[in-house]
């Protein structure tokens, strides 16, 4: 796949190189309007080529902020979060969702 995104700009710049060399050789044939649409077409096509650069270089910003922004967290307070979040002292734990509540011994999970 990555081969192919290189051959397109790669067939645009060879387009516009030849636009550009049909351009001048109507310019030396004297024909003017010919050269000048000649001449905007490579033009165009010298446009398309830096599209798709900038374009390719949005798609790996997007991909790179996407992944990571799918990293889980993994810095120590997120660890020990997690690890009291998934483990309840008993059943009063759940309605306080880890926060301060009274823990008897008839209602302890573990």
């Amino acid at each position: 796949m990555s081969r192919l995104v290189h051959a397109l700009p790669v067939a645009y710049a060879a387009g516009a190189l030849y636009l550009a060399r049909c351009a001048l050789a109507s310019l030396r044939q004297g024909s003017p309007p010919y050269a000048a649409g000649l001449a905007a077409c490579s033009l165009l096509l010298v446009a398309a080529t830096a599209h798709h650069y900038l374009s390719r270089a949005e798609v790996r910003i997007a991909v790179a902020q996407l992944e990571i922004a799918a990293r889980p967290f993994t810095t120590a307070q997120d660890v020990a979060v997690a690890r009291l979040m998934t483990t309840p002292c008993c059943e009063a734990w759940w309605p306080a969702v880890g926060g301060e509540h009274q823990c008897t011994r008839k209602d302890q999970t573990t």
